[in-house]
């Protein structure tokens, strides 16, 4: 009896193992993905406000490099994987290039921000709802749409039909994003950031203040005037980095 029990039970408590090993391996690498984020928001910080440039790009890099010693060969059913390893690799030393020996520091400071998009693939092709990649689709479409409407900011400039669409459709992205960050934000695994109340708190407010000044944007379409959205836009990418501050 003993036996046959035990020869029941071994398949499954094969299978229970499996799965634990397989989510323990999955929360493992979204704890080392937001220990990198944090590593890579400090650098972005110490680019935005000049100090420091030089070893906070060679730390970000020990600590991509350590990350990708460990992650690199993991998924080998998607090509994929490795190609935004590689990528994301291209990046660091054009960014590096660029910035650390004073080639194009603007030009630098642009091309690293394109790594919090590699890093969001990598987690969207693991189904990981994460807080960081929600904030950063506000700020790609906030970016975007003020510059955008920048030409409208000045004087009485005429806009087509055709311009305004492209904008309104640039605007729906960026609500949609917006709306996505707020109702997402307790559920968006942003526990791991270890925050105390104050911090988490913070955040939230900012997010309000976001979801605010979208609003804002949507009365200033409907109204056509269109020369106060390059300024909405920019508060908005000001509150991101303030976001930032707090998260790092």
């Amino acid at each position: 009896m003993n036996i046959k029990l035990i020869a029941i039970l071994f398949p499954a408590l094969l299978i229970s193992f499996f799965i634990y090993s397989c989510k323990k391996e999955e929360d493992n690498l979204l704890e080392d993905m937001v220990y990198l984020d944090k590593s890579y928001i400090e650098t972005l910080l110490d680019i935005r406000n000049n100090q420091n440039i030089k070893q906070s790009i060679e730390r970000f890099m020990i600590d991509w490099n350590s990350f990708k010693k460990k992650y690199y060969n993991i998924n080998e059913e998607d090509p994929q994987w490795k190609t935004d390893f590689d990528t994301l690799r291209d990046i660091l030393i054009s960014s590096h290039y660029y910035i650390v020996r004073g080639e194009d520091e603007g030009a630098g400071y642009l091309i690293f921000h394109d790594i919090k998009y590699v890093l969001s693939d990598l987690r969207k092709r693991n189904n990981v709802n994460w807080f960081f990649d929600n904030l950063n689709a506000i700020y790609k479409l906030s970016f975007r749409l003020g510059e955008l409407s920048k030409v409208y900011s000045v004087g009485n400039v005429f806009i087509t039909p055709e311009e305004k669409e492209k904008l309104i459709t640039v605007y729906n992205l960026l609500n949609l994003a917006i709306e996505n960050t707020t109702n997402e934000f307790d559920k968006s695994n942003i526990y791991l950031l270890k925050l105390n109340q104050a911090r988490f708190e913070a955040i939230r407010h900012n997010i309000n203040v976001i979801n605010n000044l979208g609003q804002s944007i949507e009365r200033e379409i409907a109204a056509d005037n269109f020369k106060n959205i390059t300024d909405i836009c920019n508060n908005i990418l000001n509150i991101y980095f303030n976001t930032l501050q707090i998260m790092k």
